[in-house]
């Protein structure tokens, strides 16, 4: 799956899974309206979002993606 860069208000950039980081209906409706392909090489820079932060996010999104694929392979 293709990875997408996301860049924090500090400056580090997280490299994640697009469906992964698109659990987060804010991050997901951002890149619809930014129009970002899900093979895009620049960092998206999150302005309002710190490290700390993001990295919750994003561990976040991985357990909801990971929760999600598995219920549906127990169907």
């Amino acid at each position: 799956m293709p990875n997408i860069k996301l860049q924090s208000l500090d400056g580090e950039v997280f490299e994640v899974d697009v469906e992964i980081v698109k659990q987060s209906i804010t991050i997901k409706t951002m890149l619809e309206d930014l129009g970002v392909d899900d093979d895009e090489d620049e960092p998206i820079p999150l302005p309002n979002v710190n490290a700390a932060i993001l990295k919750k996010v994003i561990q976040w999104c991985t357990y909801h993606k990971v929760k999600i694929c598995l219920s549906s392979t127990t169907i």
